[in-house]
């Protein structure tokens, strides 16, 4: 029985159509997943829900155990 489910899983995953990018526009891999830059805020101001400006370096406010020191 796993077999045919197997065999049936397949042939459904087959004949499903594959997303396919706008034929009329030149798109990059870049542009299936949104854009690759950020779009600046106005002066002084942080978008809501991202983070606040950068600072300096500092010890970790809360380990977490994982983490790469270079």
């Amino acid at each position: 029985m796993e077999s045919w489910l197997g065999r049936l899983w397949l042939c459904m995953m087959l004949l499903l159509p594959l997303p396919q990018p706008c034929q009329d526009q030149e798109v990059s891999p870049g542009q299936l997943f949104g854009p690759s830059h950020q779009l600046p805020s106005e002066e002084g101001q942080v978008p809501e829900g991202l983070w606040g400006p950068w600072g300096r370096w500092a010890s970790c406010s809360q380990p977490c155990g994982v983490g790469v020191q270079r």
